[in-house]
């Protein structure tokens, strides 16, 4: 009994994670290329391209 009682308490923990990562998508939102967090990882920028921010490789641009 008490390993099943265990079980769904994993399960539930598991998958309430599972859904909570899934839902987020990570950008952000962005107007003009200021509105995105600036970054440190050269050659890398980021990059404001359809009101998202998304990183580029700096020399491509």
């Amino acid at each position: 009994m008490v390993k099943i009682i265990k079980f769904v308490y994993f399960m539930t923990l598991f998958l309430s994670m599972l859904l909570v990562t899934t839902k987020e998508d990570g950008s952000v939102e962005c107007i003009a290329n200021i509105d995105c967090p600036q970054i440190f990882m050269l050659p890398f920028v980021m990059r404001c391209i359809n009101f998202r921010c998304q990183i580029v490789n700096s020399e491509d641009t």
